[in-house]
């Protein structure tokens, strides 16, 4: 899953860097990173990626590592899902708030609450 995760950071890099080649933005994924500071005082970087076919996207650092995750299915917000080997981990926004959770199938761990989110980069600077 490492291999994945870091497949997925350098395609951002070459993603960010087709984008400033001047080709149609329709084309690009949309990129934005966000910083969280959450209730335990730990603060979380997170890469959304939407790319034009709608599927979307976040790499986040967490629990000592970093995790890839796709948005799937929620009642409110916007739901992340680990992929791969991480699958347990749900990360759950909604607005500029957040909750990082592991789901086992049986029970759920939290591991970061009370998450706000700020803005670093949209991707057009």
């Amino acid at each position: 899953m490492l291999k994945r995760a870091l497949a997925l950071v350098l395609g951002l890099a070459a993603i960010t860097a087709f984008a400033a080649s001047g080709q149609a933005q329709a084309d690009v994924p949309e990129i934005q990173q966000y910083s969280y500071s959450c209730e335990d005082g730990t603060v979380m970087p997170a890469t959304y990626i939407n790319v034009p076919d709608g599927d979307s996207y976040a790499v986040i650092q967490a629990d000592g590592r970093q995790i890839a995750m796709q948005a799937g299915p929620t009642g409110s917000g916007v739901r992340y899902v680990g992929l791969g080997d991480q699958h347990g981990y749900v990360w759950h926004t909604k607005g500029m708030s957040g909750i990082l959770y592991f789901d086992n199938g049986d029970s759920l761990r939290d591991i970061l609450t009370g998450c706000r989110g700020e803005l670093v980069t949209d991707g057009s600077e």
